[in-house]
């Protein structure tokens, strides 16, 4: 998904990811949205389920086993593993994030 890095900023994402993982509970949609203060109304939600569908949300969060729009945070080894390949991969498309 090209797009995606205009949805969010990857150290937002990271942020929220971090905040999630003191509490290790399964995230609705709504609750990741709150932590990334993007809104909640149909378009927000929309927009924060695109930005956790896609390669960077992947990163740090996985779908919930059993429900469509529900997340769980990764384990912050997965976490590693899937930033350097991502940086390895995604050539510009996010390079500040990969500089970090």
């Amino acid at each position: 998904d090209t797009a995606a890095p205009l949805l969010v900023d990857a150290e937002l994402l990271e942020l929220a990811y971090e905040v999630a993982a003191e509490d290790d509970q399964v995230l609705r949609v709504k609750d990741v949205a709150a932590l990334l203060d993007a809104g909640s109304d149909p378009v927000d939600l929309y927009r924060t389920f695109r930005v956790l569908s896609n390669e960077l949300g992947k990163v740090f969060f996985a779908k919930a086993k059993g429900e469509a729009a529900a997340f769980k945070v990764r384990a912050k080894k997965t976490v590693e593993a899937a930033k350097q390949s991502l940086c390895g991969n995604a050539g510009d498309d996010y390079a500040d994030f990969c500089l970090v």
